[in-house]
């Protein structure tokens, strides 16, 4: 090669200096691209996103990925702006997936409480105004912890799931504002950090858990007694408190117990005739179980699981039946219910291709009935 260079006058020396400087422009010129195209070449590999997911970057950038070619990523962000960032560099700042519509977001959020407030009613306060937001996921379901209580005021955290990441903001919005009421409602406001001296005397919140009384009396069947009643109602209940990691099961098949929830979540299932277990939903403060199998004879086997702290009323059968030979008009108002819990299990046996077991409105009173004049 040399002698064919030199023969047509050419320096070999020349040649060789002229070319490697060319090379190494045109290596220079293209670092950038190529760094770009093998990036691309490593995401892909890896899959640690894919078109649809969105993410956030290291200096901040979001969006969803729209797509991803050999050179670029496109994130198209809230504000219908499209960010394209090369893959070189997408690759060196780092980023995180936040997932898809289809990938659950589990965000945890905190609050501080005065310290005067007790802990266990305060974490009922969270859960109550956790669960009256709609789009916040019930199943699985919210947490609710008291992780500092060395400092004044006390710190809370409540770890919750939403749909996707995009419905947490609206979801998010929504969760302050049902934690305002439910605090506002109770009298507790949230505290700013308490120090030792102070220019003026504080005022303490005054709040108080949810009484036993004001249970009953919530009830819509049990509203218009009078305050002897509910406190004659109130002396022979049973108070009980299930802690949620014992996961404590509730036998509904008792027929002598009637459950009125304080507070705390139950996950309420239903055992098909096949024996078949189907979740029906969650059964929350105020709400009441055990009707079915107080006031009918239908076969309804329903089995009920503490998803978190649980405190409850239980009225037994005697007092059930003392009361409505005193006032035979909470019929009326009982029939109803149990007639509407019959009609949703009812409906589950006939999803699951089983053979109902109708009861109507006239037959669940006549039972009721028959209950009161027994001895």
């Amino acid at each position: 090669m040399g002698l064919f260079f030199r023969i047509q006058g050419y320096s070999f020396t020349g040649v060789w200096v002229s070319t490697g400087f060319a090379t190494a422009m045109l290596g220079f010129a293209l670092q950038q691209t190529l760094g770009d195209f093998f990036s691309g070449i490593a995401l892909s590999i890896e899959g640690s996103f894919r078109i649809g997911d969105r993410l956030r970057l290291g200096d901040n950038t979001k969006g969803e990925v729209v797509d991803l070619n050999w050179r670029t990523t496109w994130l198209h962000d809230w504000d219908n702006t499209t960010h394209i960032v090369p893959n070189a560099k997408l690759a060196k700042q780092g980023f995180t997936n936040l997932g898809s519509k289809y990938n659950y977001y589990h965000p945890w959020y905190f609050i501080q409480l005065p310290a005067e407030i007790d802990p266990r009613f305060a974490k009922q306060l969270l859960l109550e105004g956790i669960y009256r937001c709609s789009h916040v996921l019930k199943h699985p379901p919210p947490i609710v912890r008291l992780t500092d209580a060395s400092t004044v005021p006390y710190t809370y955290m409540f770890w919750i799931y939403f749909p996707n990441y995009a419905a947490m903001f609206r979801g998010r919005e929504e969760l302050y504002r049902e934690i305002h009421y439910v605090l506002q409602k109770a009298g507790v406001t949230p505290a700013a950090i308490t120090r030792e001296w102070r220019s003026r005397d504080a005022e303490i919140p005054v709040a108080e858990p949810p009484t036993v009384q004001l249970a009953l009396k919530s009830q819509s069947i049990f509203a218009e007694l009078v305050d002897e009643e509910i406190e004659e109602l109130t002396r022979v209940s049973q108070q009980l408190h299930y802690d949620a990691e014992s996961t404590v099961q509730f036998d509904a098949a008792e027929s002598d117990a009637l459950d009125i929830v304080i507070s705390g979540i139950i996950e309420d299932s239903i055992t098909l005739p096949d024996g078949k277990l189907v979740l029906i939903g969650e059964i929350g403060p105020g709400e009441i179980f055990g009707l079915i199998s107080m006031f009918t004879d239908q076969p309804v086997t329903f089995e009920r699981v503490a998803q978190t702290d649980v405190t409850l009323i239980r009225l037994n059968i005697e007092c059930m039946r003392t009361l409505l030979q005193q006032h035979p008009e909470l019929t009326d108002r009982i029939a109803p219910v149990v007639k509407q819990r019959l009609d949703e299990a009812e409906y589950l046996r006939v999803q699951e291709s089983a053979q109902p077991a109708p009861s109507s409105l006239k037959e669940i009173k006549r039972y009721i009935q028959r209950m009161i004049r027994k001895i």
